[in-house]
């Protein structure tokens, strides 16, 4: 057997994008060049994940400690302002009221909001995994604040690279999008290529309809078209991932350089909120001026 075909019996171990690639260059006499871009390929998509994993670690230890902080200044810190209150029975600030009543639920109530919380997440999970689920999720992270942008770039990069690497080994260009449709973990975005597929079959470019989708960056558009006039579309598909890598790693700094003042600030405004409710609350019952 060739080495494609073996590997092909393996496919929970090797995607279909390492044979496709790897039985091109069997074909076309280059294996050796063909596995050369297939590590170059791995080495550059792990590279860019774990970069980007990497820079979502503090946002997500912060926002973990900042919600166990609030959870134990209003559990246990604030009850035992509301015992001191009530022994002395005076009419308190509606702000602290507030406070106090929010501590109050949360002491109450907080296991049936965790009841919640997770039976609303095993049930959004379990959407996510069917295919209407799934392509309303994709459709919804396109259109958050700064994550869409971000998504777009890093499929781009992913497509342009997958691309990029399957012509270089040889791989038509007709298999190579089918290729690329099931790499992209974006449903939308999977189902444009599936477009540009059809539109390919039909003797035309793969510029026009990945624009015709309103996904893919105008830049990204434009120097693909240019590899298909020049016929340097290997080239330029390398260009772009290239490109659209250094604009994730950008994107996801920016991304943390907002996440993480935000979550400080919401969190001491929170804070800020409790203080002055108890400060008075105290002033109220000495009767003091505030």
């Amino acid at each position: 057997k060739s080495l494609a075909a073996a590997m092909g019996e393996h496919p929970d171990v090797f995607p279909k994008l390492y044979v496709n690639m790897i039985r091109a260059g069997e074909a076309g006499g280059i294996l050796d060049s063909t596995l050369r871009y297939l590590v170059d390929y791995l080495e550059n998509s792990l590279a860019l994940k774990e970069e980007v994993k990497s820079a979502l670690v503090y946002p997500v230890i912060l926002t973990v400690v900042a919600g166990l902080s609030l959870i134990v200044l209003f559990v246990y810190v604030i009850p035992r302002f509301a015992s001191m209150f009530n022994d002395v029975g005076q009419a308190l600030p509606w702000i602290t009221r507030v406070v106090l009543g929010s501590s109050e639920f949360l002491r109450e109530y907080g296991w049936v909001l965790l009841i919640l919380l997770l039976v609303a997440t095993a049930g959004g999970a379990r959407y996510v995994s069917t295919p209407m689920g799934k392509a309303e999720w994709d459709r919804f992270c396109l259109r958050l604040f700064l994550v869409g942008d971000l998504v777009k770039k890093f499929e781009t990069a992913r497509f342009a690279r997958t691309l990029s690497s399957l012509l270089k080994g040889g791989v038509p260009l007709l298999q190579a999008l089918g290729t690329v449709q099931g790499v992209i973990g974006n449903r939308l975005l999977a189902n444009a290529i599936s477009q540009v597929q059809v539109r390919v079959r039909e003797g035309k470019g793969m510029a026009r309809p990945l624009g015709e989708s309103g996904l893919f960056p105008p830049l990204a558009l434009n120097m693909i078209a240019v590899g298909e006039e020049t016929g340097r579309l290997e080239g330029m598909l390398a260009d772009v991932a290239a490109h659209y890598d250094q604009e994730v790693k950008r994107t996801t700094k920016r991304m943390t350089s907002i996440l993480g003042p935000a979550l400080i600030l919401g969190m001491a405004v929170v804070i800020g909120v409790v203080v002055i409710s108890m400060l008075l609350a105290i002033f109220s019952i000495n009767d003091l001026p505030f």
